[in-house]
């Protein structure tokens, strides 16, 4: 597998070239730059899941204590601003799973074994 990692450049999301002063153009794109110090990470695994039939495969949401569930909203809201996941309305659904990690702390998971 191969992975790629590569600064996240918010000056490819904002325009600058209406700036004709080259000087003040060159500043405005390293002040964009330094403003989301990110780092992505992309690979160049294509995953699939084959369903069964057509019928969709909906399952409630499991419950969460509230710490918990403050865990799965930061890390939602933060993969949200990084564009890593969208809003979806869809008749499928499937629950989060939170598996504790070595460290202490939580990785999000989807329990997808209903679909297949």
């Amino acid at each position: 597998m191969h992975t790629q990692v590569y600064e996240a450049r918010i000056e490819d999301e904002i325009e600058v070239k209406h700036v004709t002063n080259p000087r003040i153009r060159k500043e405005l794109s390293e002040l964009i730059n330094n403003y989301i110090p990110k780092k992505t990470e992309t690979t160049n695994v294509s995953m699939r899941i084959i369903l069964k039939d057509d019928v969709p495969v909906y399952q409630p949401a499991r419950r969460l204590s509230f710490p918990e569930n403050q865990a799965v909203n930061k890390q939602i809201d933060e993969w949200l601003d990084q564009g890593i996941v969208r809003q979806s309305s869809s008749e499928y659904a499937s629950p989060i799973v939170l598996v504790k990690k070595k460290d202490g702390t939580a990785r999000l998971c989807v329990d997808y074994r209903k679909l297949n």
